[in-house]
């Protein structure tokens, strides 16, 4: 089979002319084994400096993989939580949700880690083998 993977992305913006409009766009990709290695975890997320690893269940290798990640946090908490890597030690956060929001990425790295802003935060992920 091919093609088991839709996702979708759209960007619009407005405050008077400012006007900012990015079409949807459908990207497919390939699940590579049947049943595929899948990650689904909802975690707790603290405040520490060099962030929280993300727990990832065994025998997925998240490197190339299609991750969904949500904030699932109420969105009156106000807590935002980082996903990024950590290096020696250093966090380096490369995308921020703010309770409520979700977003999809194919992972670049084995090592996902995130960190909360204030407070602990859940995060919530979904990350498929392709």
């Amino acid at each position: 089979m091919s093609d088991e993977i839709t996702i979708v992305a759209g960007l619009k913006a407005s405050l008077g002319a400012f006007v900012v409009e990015r079409a949807n766009l459908t990207k497919m990709a390939t699940l590579a084994t049947s049943p595929p290695a899948r990650s689904l975890n909802v975690q707790t997320i603290g405040t520490g400096v060099a962030g929280n690893a993300l727990a990832i269940a065994t025998g997925v290798n998240i490197t190339g993989g299609c991750g969904w990640f949500k904030n699932t946090m109420s969105t009156n908490t106000g807590n935002y939580v980082d996903v990024g890597v950590q290096v020696a030690g250093t966090f380096y956060p490369v995308a921020r949700l703010r309770p409520g929001e979700a977003t999809t990425f194919r992972a670049a790295t084995l090592a996902l880690y995130a960190r909360a802003a204030s407070g602990n935060v859940s995060l919530e992920h979904d990350i498929m083998t392709p």
